[in-house]
């Protein structure tokens, strides 16, 4: 009796046992999923954002030379004056690329996955923009600014 009784508190305790790590495993693999789904998230949002871009990406190659000579902070306060358009250009494309580099800094996004995807787009623009970006840094004087891209 004594023995059926030690094997049937046994048997208990290894279903017990093997439901806890049933229950382990199905949390485990529900956090990779949810994982995995931020992450496809992610990618589809910095690529719709990138696509959204275009446009502004094309106006600001069409007017590089432009915005290549801005050379002092006087004359990227004249431009932003005179072109304000091409300049809300620029923001939204910095925008975007610093978003796509804070979601690299969280590791949601592969940075350089994306930028094998991106590349061709996103290199040609930042060498257009990043003086005129380093300007309005140097203008708003940010303490606590971090480049992210």
């Amino acid at each position: 009796m004594i023995y059926v009784l030690a094997i049937t508190a046994l048997s208990i305790s290894i279903i017990a046992a093997l439901a806890s790590i049933a229950g382990v495993v199905y949390i485990s693999a529900q956090s990779k999923q949810v994982a995995l789904h931020r992450q496809v998230s992610a990618y589809a949002e910095i690529f719709s954002l990138v696509m959204d871009t275009s446009w502004n990406r094309m106006y600001i190659y069409q007017n590089k030379e432009e915005i290549v000579r801005i050379g002092s902070e006087e004359e990227l306060q004249y431009f932003i004056k005179r072109r304000p358009e091409i300049h809300n250009s620029i923001l939204i494309v910095a925008n975007c690329y610093q978003y796509a580099g804070f979601l690299a800094s969280k590791n949601v996004l592969d940075l350089d996955d994306f930028l094998d995807e991106a590349s061709n787009a996103l290199i040609r623009i930042d060498e257009i923009i990043a003086a005129y970006i380093d300007l309005l840094q140097k203008q708003s004087n940010p303490q606590d600014y971090k480049q992210y891209y």
